[in-house]
Protein backbone atom coordinates (compact mmCIF):
# COMPACT_ATOMS: atom_id res chain seq x y z
CA UNK A 1 0.00 0.00 0.00
CA UNK A 2 1.50 3.41 -1.07
CA UNK A 3 0.50 5.64 1.89
CA UNK A 4 3.18 8.27 1.06
CA UNK A 5 1.00 8.51 -2.21
CA UNK A 6 -2.52 8.84 -0.33
CA UNK A 7 -1.64 10.80 2.29
CA UNK A 8 -0.27 13.07 -0.55
CA UNK A 9 -3.37 13.49 -2.04
CA UNK A 10 -5.68 13.46 1.20
CA UNK A 11 -3.41 16.71 2.50
CA UNK A 12 -4.66 18.35 -1.21
CA UNK A 13 -8.46 17.25 -0.56
CA UNK A 14 -8.11 18.44 3.08
CA UNK A 15 -6.97 22.07 1.94
CA UNK A 16 -9.93 21.96 -0.64
CA UNK A 17 -12.48 21.26 2.13
CA UNK A 18 -13.10 18.15 0.27
CA UNK A 19 -12.37 15.23 2.33
CA UNK A 20 -14.53 13.40 4.99
CA UNK A 21 -13.58 10.82 7.22
CA UNK A 22 -14.03 6.81 6.59
CA UNK A 23 -18.21 6.27 6.95
CA UNK A 24 -19.40 3.15 9.16
CA UNK A 25 -19.77 -0.25 7.53
CA UNK A 26 -23.41 -0.48 6.33
CA UNK A 27 -23.72 3.23 5.47
CA UNK A 28 -22.98 5.59 2.79
CA UNK A 29 -21.72 8.87 1.91
CA UNK A 30 -22.07 11.68 -0.89
CA UNK A 31 -19.75 13.76 -0.43
CA UNK A 32 -17.89 14.28 -4.01
CA UNK A 33 -14.21 12.94 -2.99
CA UNK A 34 -14.17 10.28 -0.36
CA UNK A 35 -11.03 9.44 2.32
CA UNK A 36 -9.42 6.36 2.84
CA UNK A 37 -6.76 4.07 1.26
CA UNK A 38 -9.87 1.50 0.16
CA UNK A 39 -13.12 2.49 -1.22
CA UNK A 40 -15.86 -0.05 -2.10
CA UNK A 41 -18.79 0.81 -4.17
CA UNK A 42 -21.33 0.65 -1.28
CA UNK A 43 -24.40 -0.97 -3.67
CA UNK A 44 -22.29 -4.36 -3.71
CA UNK A 45 -21.51 -4.50 0.37
CA UNK A 46 -23.46 -7.40 2.21
CA UNK A 47 -25.84 -5.21 4.70
CA UNK A 48 -25.85 -5.30 7.93
CA UNK A 49 -23.39 -6.65 10.74
CA UNK A 50 -21.02 -9.62 10.19
CA UNK A 51 -18.37 -10.05 7.62
CA UNK A 52 -17.94 -8.05 4.21
CA UNK A 53 -15.37 -6.77 2.46
CA UNK A 54 -15.24 -3.85 4.71
CA UNK A 55 -14.78 -5.69 7.70
CA UNK A 56 -12.13 -8.01 6.22
CA UNK A 57 -10.00 -4.38 4.84
CA UNK A 58 -10.48 -2.51 8.22
CA UNK A 59 -9.22 -5.74 9.68
CA UNK A 60 -6.16 -5.73 7.24
CA UNK A 61 -5.45 -2.05 8.77
CA UNK A 62 -6.91 -0.32 5.76
CA UNK A 63 -9.18 2.73 5.93
CA UNK A 64 -12.19 2.43 4.36
CA UNK A 65 -14.34 4.49 2.40
CA UNK A 66 -17.80 3.28 0.94
CA UNK A 67 -19.60 5.36 -1.57
CA UNK A 68 -23.08 4.88 -2.22
CA UNK A 69 -24.60 5.12 -6.11
CA UNK A 70 -25.12 9.33 -6.10
CA UNK A 71 -21.00 9.34 -4.26
CA UNK A 72 -19.83 7.12 -6.54
CA UNK A 73 -21.22 8.86 -9.84
CA UNK A 74 -19.91 11.81 -8.46
CA UNK A 75 -16.14 10.75 -9.15
CA UNK A 76 -13.94 10.92 -11.54
CA UNK A 77 -10.54 8.98 -13.26
CA UNK A 78 -8.76 10.99 -10.95
CA UNK A 79 -10.47 10.77 -7.95
CA UNK A 80 -10.25 6.82 -8.29
CA UNK A 81 -7.05 7.07 -8.62
CA UNK A 82 -6.15 8.45 -4.98
CA UNK A 83 -7.21 5.03 -3.19
CA UNK A 84 -4.85 1.92 -2.95
CA UNK A 85 -7.65 -0.19 -4.44
CA UNK A 86 -11.20 -0.23 -4.80
CA UNK A 87 -13.64 -2.95 -4.10
CA UNK A 88 -17.02 -4.47 -6.01
CA UNK A 89 -17.85 -6.77 -3.53
CA UNK A 90 -20.36 -9.84 -3.67
CA UNK A 91 -23.52 -8.28 -1.73
CA UNK A 92 -23.49 -11.65 0.12
CA UNK A 93 -25.40 -13.19 -3.14
CA UNK A 94 -28.33 -11.15 -1.88
CA UNK A 95 -29.22 -10.20 -5.69
CA UNK A 96 -29.61 -12.62 -8.51
CA UNK A 97 -29.59 -10.01 -10.89
CA UNK A 98 -26.31 -7.12 -12.16
CA UNK A 99 -28.82 -4.36 -11.63
CA UNK A 100 -27.17 -3.24 -8.15
CA UNK A 101 -23.94 -3.03 -10.39
CA UNK A 102 -25.23 -0.72 -12.44
CA UNK A 103 -24.25 2.67 -11.26
CA UNK A 104 -20.31 0.94 -11.33
CA UNK A 105 -20.89 -0.06 -14.84
CA UNK A 106 -22.49 3.03 -15.81
CA UNK A 107 -19.14 5.13 -14.77
CA UNK A 108 -16.65 2.26 -16.02
CA UNK A 109 -14.67 4.53 -18.25
CA UNK A 110 -13.69 6.70 -15.73
CA UNK A 111 -12.87 3.73 -12.35
CA UNK A 112 -11.40 0.88 -15.30
CA UNK A 113 -8.67 3.42 -16.63
CA UNK A 114 -7.32 3.95 -13.14
CA UNK A 115 -6.44 0.43 -12.41
CA UNK A 116 -3.06 -0.08 -12.93
CA UNK A 117 -2.13 -2.28 -10.35
CA UNK A 118 -3.20 -5.99 -9.16
CA UNK A 119 -7.07 -6.53 -10.80
CA UNK A 120 -8.78 -10.07 -9.71
CA UNK A 121 -12.43 -11.11 -10.76
CA UNK A 122 -14.06 -13.61 -8.23
CA UNK A 123 -17.28 -15.60 -9.77
CA UNK A 124 -18.49 -16.77 -6.86
CA UNK A 125 -20.01 -15.66 -3.50
CA UNK A 126 -17.40 -15.65 -0.55
CA UNK A 127 -19.01 -13.42 1.44
CA UNK A 128 -22.59 -15.19 1.46
CA UNK A 129 -20.39 -18.77 2.26
CA UNK A 130 -18.50 -16.98 5.51
CA UNK A 131 -21.93 -15.88 6.82
CA UNK A 132 -23.97 -18.88 6.33
CA UNK A 133 -21.12 -21.30 6.65
CA UNK A 134 -18.02 -19.96 8.53
CA UNK A 135 -16.21 -21.23 5.34
CA UNK A 136 -12.66 -20.57 5.88
CA UNK A 137 -11.71 -20.78 2.78
CA UNK A 138 -13.63 -18.47 1.59
CA UNK A 139 -12.40 -15.71 4.50
CA UNK A 140 -9.06 -16.37 3.01
CA UNK A 141 -10.26 -15.87 -0.67
CA UNK A 142 -11.49 -12.01 0.37
CA UNK A 143 -8.56 -10.89 2.39
CA UNK A 144 -6.39 -12.38 -0.23
CA UNK A 145 -7.98 -10.60 -3.28
CA UNK A 146 -7.88 -7.21 -0.90
CA UNK A 147 -3.94 -7.92 -0.11
CA UNK A 148 -3.31 -8.24 -3.80
CA UNK A 149 -5.17 -5.36 -4.62
CA UNK A 150 -3.46 -2.98 -2.73
CA UNK A 151 -0.23 -4.91 -3.16
CA UNK A 152 0.71 -2.48 -6.04
CA UNK A 153 2.27 1.14 -6.08
CA UNK A 154 -0.93 2.17 -8.25
CA UNK A 155 -4.53 1.36 -7.65
CA UNK A 156 -6.20 -1.87 -7.45
CA UNK A 157 -9.19 -3.48 -7.97
CA UNK A 158 -10.98 -6.57 -6.30
CA UNK A 159 -14.37 -7.34 -8.16
CA UNK A 160 -16.97 -10.34 -7.13
CA UNK A 161 -19.67 -10.96 -9.25
CA UNK A 162 -21.54 -12.61 -6.20
CA UNK A 163 -24.45 -14.38 -7.98
CA UNK A 164 -25.66 -11.09 -10.13
CA UNK A 165 -24.98 -13.80 -13.40
CA UNK A 166 -25.90 -17.19 -11.52
CA UNK A 167 -28.92 -17.65 -14.01
CA UNK A 168 -27.26 -15.88 -17.52
CA UNK A 169 -27.27 -17.73 -20.69
CA UNK A 170 -23.64 -18.50 -22.48
CA UNK A 171 -21.54 -15.06 -23.15
CA UNK A 172 -23.86 -12.78 -21.52
CA UNK A 173 -21.91 -9.07 -21.38
CA UNK A 174 -20.49 -8.70 -17.92
CA UNK A 175 -20.96 -4.65 -18.08
CA UNK A 176 -19.52 -3.63 -15.56
CA UNK A 177 -16.17 -5.98 -16.91
CA UNK A 178 -16.47 -4.10 -19.96
CA UNK A 179 -14.11 -1.88 -19.82
CA UNK A 180 -11.15 -3.83 -19.11
CA UNK A 181 -12.18 -5.04 -23.21
CA UNK A 182 -14.94 -8.03 -23.76
CA UNK A 183 -15.99 -10.11 -20.69
CA UNK A 184 -18.68 -12.54 -20.86
CA UNK A 185 -20.17 -15.23 -18.77
CA UNK A 186 -22.67 -17.93 -18.40
CA UNK A 187 -24.27 -19.27 -15.03
CA UNK A 188 -24.06 -22.09 -12.82
CA UNK A 189 -26.74 -23.66 -14.38
CA UNK A 190 -25.89 -23.78 -18.36
CA UNK A 191 -24.16 -26.68 -19.83
CA UNK A 192 -21.33 -27.42 -19.74
CA UNK A 193 -21.51 -26.70 -16.37
CA UNK A 194 -23.57 -29.33 -14.21
CA UNK A 195 -26.20 -26.77 -11.89
CA UNK A 196 -24.07 -26.12 -9.23
CA UNK A 197 -20.06 -26.50 -10.22
CA UNK A 198 -18.70 -27.59 -6.69
CA UNK A 199 -15.24 -29.54 -7.86
CA UNK A 200 -12.36 -26.22 -8.34
CA UNK A 201 -9.11 -27.14 -9.83
CA UNK A 202 -6.46 -24.69 -9.46
CA UNK A 203 -4.35 -23.35 -12.02
CA UNK A 204 -2.19 -21.34 -10.65
CA UNK A 205 -1.26 -22.53 -7.57
CA UNK A 206 1.04 -19.36 -7.16
CA UNK A 207 -0.76 -16.55 -7.91
CA UNK A 208 -1.33 -14.99 -4.67
CA UNK A 209 -5.11 -14.77 -4.62
CA UNK A 210 -4.91 -18.66 -3.82
CA UNK A 211 -2.00 -18.26 -1.22
CA UNK A 212 -2.94 -20.54 1.28
CA UNK A 213 -5.87 -22.21 -0.95
CA UNK A 214 -5.82 -25.69 -3.01
CA UNK A 215 -8.82 -27.11 -5.06
CA UNK A 216 -10.26 -29.05 -2.27
CA UNK A 217 -10.18 -25.51 0.08
CA UNK A 218 -12.55 -24.09 -3.21
CA UNK A 219 -14.49 -27.34 -3.37
CA UNK A 220 -17.74 -28.20 -1.84
CA UNK A 221 -19.17 -24.66 -0.57
CA UNK A 222 -22.64 -26.03 -2.09
CA UNK A 223 -22.61 -24.18 -5.68
CA UNK A 224 -18.46 -23.14 -5.47
CA UNK A 225 -18.94 -21.16 -9.04
CA UNK A 226 -21.61 -18.66 -9.85
CA UNK A 227 -20.37 -17.25 -12.76
CA UNK A 228 -18.21 -18.78 -15.39
CA UNK A 229 -16.26 -16.95 -17.56
CA UNK A 230 -16.98 -17.73 -21.25
CA UNK A 231 -14.28 -14.95 -22.23
CA UNK A 232 -12.08 -12.10 -21.17
CA UNK A 233 -9.81 -9.69 -22.10
CA UNK A 234 -5.37 -10.24 -22.35
CA UNK A 235 -3.56 -9.62 -19.65
CA UNK A 236 -6.21 -11.29 -17.64
CA UNK A 237 -5.23 -14.44 -16.31
CA UNK A 238 -6.92 -17.89 -15.38
CA UNK A 239 -5.87 -18.63 -11.64
CA UNK A 240 -8.92 -20.61 -11.28
CA UNK A 241 -11.77 -23.35 -12.80
CA UNK A 242 -14.39 -25.81 -12.85
CA UNK A 243 -12.69 -29.37 -12.79
CA UNK A 244 -14.46 -30.63 -15.01
CA UNK A 245 -15.19 -28.35 -17.98
CA UNK A 246 -12.29 -26.40 -17.46
CA UNK A 247 -14.00 -23.07 -17.17
CA UNK A 248 -12.89 -20.40 -15.32
CA UNK A 249 -13.96 -18.33 -12.22
CA UNK A 250 -11.07 -17.19 -10.81
CA UNK A 251 -9.12 -14.10 -13.23
CA UNK A 252 -6.49 -12.25 -12.08
CA UNK A 253 -4.82 -9.41 -14.34
CA UNK A 254 -1.12 -8.15 -12.95
CA UNK A 255 -0.43 -4.32 -13.01
CA UNK A 256 -0.54 -3.09 -16.42
CA UNK A 257 -0.08 -0.52 -19.10
CA UNK A 258 -2.05 -2.82 -21.73
CA UNK A 259 -4.14 0.35 -24.09
CA UNK A 260 -7.37 -0.42 -25.12
CA UNK A 261 -5.55 -0.95 -28.88
CA UNK A 262 -3.68 -3.51 -27.55
CA UNK A 263 -6.50 -5.48 -25.61
CA UNK A 264 -7.58 -8.85 -27.43
CA UNK A 265 -9.87 -11.41 -26.13
CA UNK A 266 -8.84 -14.99 -25.17
CA UNK A 267 -11.74 -17.40 -25.47
CA UNK A 268 -12.04 -20.21 -22.86
CA UNK A 269 -14.31 -23.24 -22.52
CA UNK A 270 -16.13 -25.55 -24.45
CA UNK A 271 -17.24 -24.19 -27.80
CA UNK A 272 -20.48 -24.40 -29.42
CA UNK A 273 -21.85 -23.39 -33.32
CA UNK A 274 -23.49 -20.23 -31.53
CA UNK A 275 -20.28 -18.95 -29.59
CA UNK A 276 -18.31 -16.17 -30.75
CA UNK A 277 -15.16 -17.42 -33.13
CA UNK A 278 -12.07 -17.96 -31.17
CA UNK A 279 -9.78 -15.12 -31.27
CA UNK A 280 -6.81 -15.49 -32.47
CA UNK A 281 -4.01 -16.28 -29.76
CA UNK A 282 -0.31 -14.69 -30.52
CA UNK A 283 1.34 -13.99 -27.13
CA UNK A 284 3.16 -16.78 -25.09
CA UNK A 285 1.69 -14.81 -21.85
CA UNK A 286 -1.80 -15.31 -23.04
CA UNK A 287 -3.25 -17.73 -20.11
Amino acid sequence: MNRRRVAAALAGLLACGLATAPVPEAAATTSSVLTGHVLIYGPSLAAGPGFNEATVARSLGYDVAIADSIAWNALDRADFARYDAIIIGDSGCSASSPRYMRTAAATRGRWTPALTGNVSVVGTDPVFHVRLEGTAAARRLVRNGLRLATAATTTGAYISLGCAYFNSPAFTTVSVLSGFGPFTARGQGVAPLEGCPNTIEVKRPQNPLVRGLTGAALSGWGCSIHAGVDSFPFPFLVVGRDAQTKIPYLLMRPPSSVTSSERRTVYSGPRSTTSPPRAPITTANSP
